[in-house]
């Protein structure tokens, strides 16, 4: 797989100059969830229409609310243990109250770490140094219980099965595509939402590519199969045909 050279984060550190005002944030609803898709920190988007952390995942959460519809994906793979699930679940009942303080702080910071960690290294050709640095961030992760930090740490997951994939260790990037997309599909079925689909379905790909490199076309094949089937849910066409 190719590494985009493009970053959608990348204005964000451009400091903006000579700016008399900024627009009224009720109005960037769209430009925040975008944003907030390619998982740029609430506080860095803050920085930038000059707001508080806070006001973005509030106008985030509202706009989410409006437009979000529920998607049915029966075809979907059941790729998660059930009795895990309802562990998940039974634990996520309990933990109602959103972060705040130090550990809010502390999921941004490494939310941030995760995301500045893959653009580096991949853009650089470092995937042995990427690798370091993503199961280095899953060690603060023991615990999935709250929805972000199981999604967070499905994107890490994903982040490292694409550095192993590109290192040479296709079977180790296997298992970490399995863990990143059975996580996935536990955070939709617990709150559902497109990003969730979308993100399974690009670990999907790289499961497949992993399973090619092994010469195993057949689980290849299942792996685009899900892929398309999950970007079908998500309402998107389907890539895994254009791969074969």
């Amino acid at each position: 797989m190719s590494v985009e050279k493009h970053n959608p984060s990348a204005a964000l550190h451009t400091p903006i100059v000579g700016v008399a005002h900024h627009p009224k944030l009720a109005q960037l609803g769209p430009s925040i969830a975008m944003l907030r898709m390619f998982s740029v920190p609430a506080t860095r988007i803050a920085e930038v229409f000059g707001a508080t952390a806070g006001r973005v995942r509030q106008i985030h959460r509202r706009d989410r609310l409006h437009d979000e519809t529920l998607i049915s994906v029966p075809n979907l793979p059941e790729l998660f243990d059930p009795e895990e699930l309802a562990w998940i679940e039974s634990a996520s009942k309990r933990v109602r109250v959103p972060m705040h303080g130090r550990e809010r702080r502390e999921f941004e910071k490494r939310e941030c770490l995760a995301e500045q960690g893959f653009s580096e290294c991949a853009h650089s050709y470092q995937y042995s140094e990427g690798r370091r640095r993503m199961t280095g961030l899953l060690q603060f992760f023991p615990s999935v219980a709250r929805m972000p930090k199981l999604r967070l740490k499905a994107r890490i997951l994903h982040y490292l099965a694409w550095f192993s994939v590109h290192d040479g260790y296709c079977a180790s990037a296997f298992e970490h595509s399995l863990e990143s997309m059975r996580l996935s599909s536990i955070a939709y079925r617990r709150s559902p939402g497109k990003l969730d689909l979308l993100r399974l379905s690009e670990t999907a790909l790289i499961a497949a590519n992993a399973s090619l490199l092994m010469h195993d076309p057949g689980r290849a094949l299942k792996f685009l199969n899900h892929a398309d089937q999950a970007r079908s849910a998500a309402g998107l066409p389907g890539r895994g045909s254009e791969l074969l």
